[in-house]
């Protein structure tokens, strides 16, 4: 938020302040003076809070703020909630804010009214978290099937966290018909960019043949790189392929040891009962 004119005072507040006690105290003078009910104390608070001047961005409390001095007829105030509510960045910072009670408790079904707006303008990071609050019903019931096409704007976007998503959806056949062929198509989109989880599962798809051709030594190469990245699973899965002499040269011992460390890692299991 660029600071206005109108708001030089506390422009050079900002500017003058050294340490995070400096920036405390400003607040707290704003806060002394919004009890007197002056509009530009409001803004000028309200600033301070939505921009997260202060420590953490209070983007729900900084707005009310900046609501309360637009009601008092801060011209300012008003003209900077304008561009805040058609900003697309602004409405998911809001929308996230609510959905996930930060600072304020969490208001999940206002908070989905807000990605919408801006997933509606294409902001890859509100179809993503849209689609995730709809696929596992945060705020509203699950509806994997309405969740999709928010996640496949944000996968074709190149969003690794909605590329990994889509694949579990069409792995399990959640919202989608079931289909192990596109479920690796985007998982390996996602593993091209390092999603670990992505990497994971297109491992044990290409050990096993599933969506895709067979093809354990690739399978057991990229296990390996998770293996040195500690991923316990990984662990375990090349650990048996050591073991069985499936995709690699057989190496009981090796094996073993593999599925030692994973079994370390994972713990002691309780039995049922």
């Amino acid at each position: 938020m660029e600071l206005p004119s109108a708001l030089s005072p506390l422009a050079a507040q900002l500017a003058a302040a050294r340490s995070p006690e400096d920036l405390a105290g400003v607040a707290r003078d704003y806060r002394a003076a919004v009890e007197t009910g002056d509009p530009a104390a409001m803004y000028a608070l309200g600033v301070l809070l939505y921009e997260g001047h202060v420590g953490r961005r209070e983007v729900i409390d900084g707005r009310r703020w900046l609501q309360d001095a637009a009601h008092a007829g801060h011209a300012g105030a008003a003209a900077e909630l304008a561009r805040i509510e058609a900003c697309p960045r602004e409405q998911y910072a809001i929308g996230q804010a609510l959905v996930h009670g930060v600072g304020v408790p969490a208001q999940p079904s206002e908070g989905l009214a807000w990605l919408r707006k801006a997933a509606t303008q294409g902001l890859r990071q509100a179809r993503l978290l849209l689609g995730e609050c709809l696929f596992h019903g945060h705020g509203v019931a699950p509806d994997p099937a309405a969740a999709l096409p928010w996640l496949r704007a944000a996968a074709e976007d190149g969003c690794a966290d909605a590329q990994d998503a889509l694949a579990t959806a069409y792995h399990h056949g959640l919202g989608v018909a079931a289909d192990a062929r596109e479920a690796v198509r985007w998982l390996r989109l996602a593993a091209a960019q390092g999603r670990i989880r992505a990497e994971y599962a297109l491992c044990l798809a290409l050990r096993d043949g599933h969506g895709t051709e067979p093809d354990p030594a690739d399978a057991a190469h990229r296990l390996a790189a998770l293996v040195e990245k500690g991923h316990v699973g990984a662990k375990e899965a090349l650990g048996r392929m050591y073991v069985d002499g499936h995709g690699v040269t057989a190496d009981a011992q090796r094996g073993l040891a593999l599925l030692t460390m994973a079994a370390r890692d994972r713990g002691p299991r309780r039995l049922p009962g």
